[in-house]
């Protein structure tokens, strides 16, 4: 080490960087092994014939399975405040901030995110399948694989003066702005996937992603 002196300032940088390297490696195999058994995991239809795997099953309960069908309300569903046309049974509210922080061993701006405020609305719904065999959803929070779909982001920037520059490099932080996101499960579908011939040849009029019934097609044009 005599030809590479290294300050304690730098070592306590790169512990903490090895640290963070090993919590983001952790995050990265747990959802990784989440993926794995969704994969692996059986998948079944909403049908009459759920009711007959269950009665056959130990304990009537399926350790881990994938059930798709359409989303229905029971009841009111929610209304994005963005979006009036957007309705559904979940939503999600959160507002980030985004600054810079000096990093003085690698000599550059790195960024940085921190929740301010998040929120969780929910109201019980079902999944229905092609035959209108219902599943009611009890825990969706817990559910792997939930299709939440971006319906709103705004990013309000700050706008600095003369003294804000000066006492971001004194302090070596520069506030970015904040990060204004709702993510919804909707109940009416609305995804872009796919093109006319594409949509012509699908088997079923379902959405390739919600699997719900396609009650009518929007043409979307690029300018």
């Amino acid at each position: 080490m005599d030809g590479f002196p290294v300050k304690m300032t730098e070592a306590v940088c790169l512990g903490a960087s090895l640290t963070l390297s090993g919590i983001c490696y952790y995050l990265y195999r747990k959802s990784r092994t989440t993926l794995d058994k969704l994969d692996d995991a059986p998948h079944f239809t909403i049908d009459g014939k759920l009711k007959d795997i269950l009665k056959v099953t130990p304990g009537a309960c399926l350790q881990y399975a994938v059930i798709e069908g359409a989303v229905h309300p029971v009841g009111e569903p929610l209304t994005s405040p963005f979006q009036k046309d957007f309705v559904g049974v979940l939503q999600k509210f959160m507002l980030r901030e985004h600054r810079l922080v000096w990093n003085g061993l690698s000599r550059t701006w790195t960024d940085s995110e921190r929740v301010l405020h998040q929120r969780v609305n929910a109201v019980p719904f079902v999944l229905v399948g092609s035959n209108e065999t219902a599943v009611k959803v009890l825990c969706p929070l817990q559910a792997s694989g939930v299709h939440m779909e971006t319906t709103h982001e705004k990013f309000h920037q700050v706008n600095y003066g003369l003294g804000d520059i000066i006492g971001q490099y004194l302090s070596g932080e520069k506030l970015k702005g904040q990060l204004e996101t709702e993510e919804m499960l909707k109940v009416n579908c609305g995804h872009v996937c796919c093109c006319h011939s594409c949509y012509q040849a699908l088997p079923h009029r379902r959405c390739p992603i919600c699997r719900q019934d396609i009650s009518r097609v929007v043409p979307l044009y690029h300018v």
